[in-house]
């Protein structure tokens, strides 16, 4: 099974992801790593609801 048939998410839909990303990480805290030669990284967990096939975005 291809991953964004599991995943529910893929090119044509990409902006209901990053909605859904956006909103969890209001509602989740970022985690401070360790220092890194890039700078300092965050981490931030969350779970990413799928994407129901009978969706409709009111």
């Amino acid at each position: 099974m291809k991953p964004q048939k599991r995943f529910s998410y893929n090119i044509d839909n990409m902006e209901m992801l990053i909605n859904e990303v956006r909103k969890s990480l209001k509602l989740t805290p970022a985690k401070v790593r360790a220092e890194t030669q890039y700078g300092q990284p965050y981490e931030v967990r969350m779970k990413v609801k799928r994407k129901r096939e009978n969706w409709v975005d009111n």
